[in-house]
């Protein structure tokens, strides 16, 4: 949840009628009026709820209850007002009306506090959108180039295989008079079986749709280094 800086209130009690009827307040305040307020919120939120899961909810449930807390002291420092006019007038008030009168500048202190308290939670909440909207940029960059990366090696793998399916590709490389690190036949064959698994050569005995799923499991297993056997080795680097 967000938290306010100490600078801002460390020196303000929280008014009673922002603590009061709280509970009887979020179950009545209907939860279509945010819609209006709310929807930029949740929209630019959603997208990043990988980090920041549930922040939209509570942000939101806060500002709508501080809402629904401020029209109330609204409401009821009009109808102090209207004691105070009547007061004016000559007219009679019993004694809980003039105690209520009585606690007219505590009521306009507590509104101050909950719209200041509002501005501080809207602004908080504009710098929580930004960061989680920055967020979500540098995780989007990061996956496409991790899957960059990734496509990349593929490429290459398929182009090298490929490559040992010709006669003087498997002569040059192995070749001791060209190559102090050569190929053995055994580890040519292996590479020529890895062609096969990863779908470099077609096999005919299978559907194509059949092929390149299998060679799918050979490519992740490969991509993610899994200790697993496969053409005389295994897919650990």
């Amino acid at each position: 949840m967000v938290q306010l800086p100490l600078s801002q209130t460390s020196d303000v009690t929280t008014p009673p009628e922002l603590l009061k009827g709280r509970d009887a307040e979020r179950d009545g305040s209907p939860k279509s009026d945010s819609l209006n307020d709310f929807t930029g919120l949740q929209f630019a939120l959603n997208p990043s709820a990988a980090t920041y899961h549930g922040y939209d909810t509570y942000i939101e449930d806060g500002l709508i209850c501080l809402r629904h807390k401020i029209r109330n002291i609204e409401k009821k420092k009009l109808k102090l007002e209207g004691y105070k006019q009547r007061i004016q007038n000559g007219d009679p008030l019993n004694q809980d009306q003039m105690d209520a009168v009585a606690r007219y500048d505590e009521v306009v202190h507590n509104l101050k506090f909950a719209k200041d308290l509002q501005k501080t939670l809207c602004a908080l909440t504009q710098d929580l959108l930004r960061a989680q909207k920055a967020a979500a940029r540098r995780e989007q960059t990061l996956r496409v180039v991790e899957e960059q990366r990734r496509l990349s090696t593929v490429l290459q793998v398929q182009y090298v295989l490929r490559s040992l399916q010709r006669d003087d590709v498997r002569r040059h490389f192995c070749d001791a008079r060209e190559h102090t690190r050569f190929l053995s036949t055994e580890e040519v064959e292996n590479l020529l079986d890895l062609a096969s698994l990863l779908g470099c050569v077609r096999d005919e005995s299978m559907r194509l749709v059949a092929q390149m799923e299998q060679a799918s499991f050979v490519y992740l297993d490969l991509l993610e280094g899994k200790d697993e056997p496969v053409a005389g080795s295994t897919c650990k680097c």
